[in-house]
């Protein structure tokens, strides 16, 4: 009897690792073949888009460098509207859709600045 147990747990390892060697071939072969692919497709889009611009800097001209700044918003728990630079945002209220007080003065703005 105890040799029959020791007979079906090697078959088991052995299946157990015939199985994993199928697997880590088959997703090898899976990975590769999907990397190849986006390699592939990846000069033909670049082909395709814009050429890239070239700068070109003459000695004498004063250089000029563009500050980006980063704008935190804190949003309340309430509905609220935020005017700022012509551009008007709401703010909802989490789970409402509720507007806040003082919205048809700000889309009355927004017409008058369109029309």
């Amino acid at each position: 009897m105890s040799s029959n147990n020791d007979d079906d747990s090697q078959q088991r390892f052995a299946l157990g690792f015939l199985f994993a060697l199928i697997a880590l071939v088959v997703f090898t072969i899976v990975g590769f073949a999907v990397y190849r692919y986006g390699l592939a497709t990846r000069p033909a889009a670049t082909a395709a888009g814009a050429t890239p611009a070239v700068v070109a800097i003459v000695p004498g001209t004063p250089t000029v460098s563009v500050v980006t700044e980063t704008v935190t918003v804190i949003v309340p728990e309430g509905a609220s509207i935020s005017v700022a630079n012509g551009v008007v945002n709401f703010y909802f209220a989490t789970g409402s859709a509720d507007l806040a007080p003082g919205a048809a003065e700000a889309l009355a703005a927004v017409i008058q600045g369109i029309g």
